[in-house]
């Protein structure tokens, strides 16, 4: 699917609107301080990526992806999790920064040769893999932060 003009004006916004009121703030405003608290950065991540491909899946049926793709998708929405949540917690919890990564992802949309042609969206999805892990290393071996027991001193 291709736009022009006024129509890719209005995809655009329609992107914004849906990711920055509904998606981004549920999976990075709400899920992921509520997950890292208590399993850390990076496998919240994956929690995230792997919710976030199942909340998608609907999407790729009515779009005609192929379903040979499934793994390719998994590790593009993990890696993509593993990357907007280095951005979040990197700029102190930015939901507009993290929105605007997304967004960047949808103007490079690998996903529009699908069916005909699944190189963009294989080649997107290893990128997004190694970046992930990439920027994310030092969260593989983190343990959660600890909270303050009830009844205990401060960081004791």
């Amino acid at each position: 699917m291709r736009f022009s003009g006024s129509r890719a004006g209005s995809f655009f916004l329609l992107t914004f609107a849906i990711s920055f009121g509904l998606q981004l703030p549920g999976w990075r405003g709400y899920a992921l301080p509520r997950l890292q608290a208590r399993w850390g950065a990076f496998a919240a991540s994956i929690a995230i990526g792997v919710l976030w491909y199942l909340w998608h899946i609907p999407m790729f049926l009515g779009l005609g992806v192929p379903l040979n793709l499934v793994l390719v998708m998994l590790l593009y929405f993990i890696g993509a999790s593993l990357f907007l949540t280095w951005i979040y917690n990197g700029t102190k919890g930015s939901l507009l920064l993290a929105v605007l990564a997304h967004l960047g992802a949808h103007l490079n949309n690998s996903h529009r040769a699908l069916p005909a042609e699944v190189v963009p969206l294989v080649a997107h999805a290893i990128i997004y893999g190694a970046l992930g892990l990439l920027v994310m290393r030092g969260s593989l071996i983190a343990p959660p932060a600890k909270r303050p027991s009830k009844g205990s001193p401060r960081g004791v």
